[in-house]
């Protein structure tokens, strides 16, 4: 099972095929449990305002679309709603109310959502899901994305890729999947009121078969949570890591990397952000190993939502869920230090409900 330990590259397709960068609505034969999803994350730190958006809209829920809607707002305010439906249009990728359309493979994309979303604060999901009832807040968002750094796909590392596809971690990928740091330039508007929103981000793009838990044709390690992260600095820098595991569990086919003057370095992460409900202000040193040596990241997280993995919602910790394998999860932005450098992108962390102490 050996890995590349550096992979020089400028290109913004990273020699990958343009036409993955399409959807296929119909799985290929054999690949069951098959789906696709594309995500944007893109924060406005002078405004203190971010957006993600995620979209599944392929496969074995076709015609159907399972779509997810965060606008995170100054003062921990939170504006969710997840919802599945019949996809408004056969142009693009699309659910409900949200779309996504690659405009040129790995250079632009556009996102878009016209519907309802719930006012919540980070504070109220920390607690459980937005009570019934809640009136909802209509929201209309557009963001063009220009892509600043080249896509990077999952398991680049393995020489082999047959290695990869046996590890656990691609199973919990979902097949293909790549990750592309991103400028976006965004309307917003929140009941009349609109903003203009112009910030760093990233995208997500993944078509396969996503196994989270063993079932009858396959076999995977138990998911007791995960950490990722992905960032590009000014200058160009970047890191990356995606590491498996819980506060019950060992890291699981961890993945990460240092990029520097072109060059992808694999590295180990040490020490990643573990998972907690302290929401945003909350601080952490972690750091990566690499053929650069060991590099060093400060972090705070700006503004925080919280999620569950296995529950009966998305949307809030569920507590009290009949499912002894429910998670609780963050999805964040956060601010990182590289020496001199900040910048500011993602950050997503999830952990059994047993290693979290409930709010009260």
């Amino acid at each position: 099972m050996t890995q590349y330990d550096a992979i020089p590259m400028n290109r913004l397709d990273f020699g990958l095929d343009s036409a993955t960068e399409g959807r296929s609505l119909w799985p290929p034969a054999g690949d069951s449990g098959y789906s696709e999803n594309d995500a944007i994350w893109v924060y406005d730190e002078a405004q203190g305002i971010g957006v993600h958006a995620w979209l599944g809209h392929s496969g074995e829920q076709y015609p159907e679309a399972f779509e997810r809607m965060s606008v995170f707002l100054p003062g921990g305010v939170v504006l969710a709603l997840a919802q599945r439906g019949p996809q408004h249009t056969e142009a693009t990728q699309s659910g409900p109310h949200m779309w996504a359309r690659c405009d040129a493979p790995f250079e632009r994309w556009t996102y878009a959502y016209d519907g309802p979303v719930l006012p919540t604060t980070a504070e109220e999901l920390s607690r459980g899901p937005v009570p019934a009832g809640r009136e909802p807040v209509h929201v209309v968002f557009e963001a063009h994305a220009r892509m600043v750094a080249p896509a990077f796909p999952q398991g680049a590392f393995f020489k082999n890729k047959a290695d990869y596809h046996a590890t656990s971690a691609s199973r919990f990928f979902g097949g293909y999947r790549c990750e592309q740091p991103l400028m976006a330039d965004a309307s917003l508007k929140i009941g009349d009121k609109w903003h203009r929103i112009c910030g760093p981000g990233l995208r997500t793009h993944r078509k396969g078969a996503r196994v989270m838990q063993t079932n009858a044709q396959v076999q995977v390690a138990k998911y007791t949570g995960h950490r990722w992260m992905h960032a590009v600095f000014p200058s160009g820098r970047e890191i990356y890591h995606s590491w498996f595991g819980g506060a019950d569990g060992e890291a699981i086919d961890g993945e990460a990397f240092v990029r520097d003057a072109g060059v992808t370095y694999r590295a180990q992460v040490r020490n990643p952000m573990p998972m907690g409900l302290e929401g945003a202000g909350a601080r952490h040193e972690f750091s990566f190993v690499s053929g650069l040596g060991e590099t060093h990241i400060q972090c705070e997280i700006i503004a925080d939502s919280f999620q569950s993995l296995m529950g009966q919602e998305f949307f809030g910790v569920q507590w009290d869920s009949p499912n002894p394998d429910c998670l609780a999860m963050s999805q964040a932005f956060v601010r990182y230090h590289w020496g001199e450098e900040t910048a500011v992108n993602m950050m997503e962390r999830s952990v059994g409900l047993a290693a979290l102490k409930r709010p009260r």
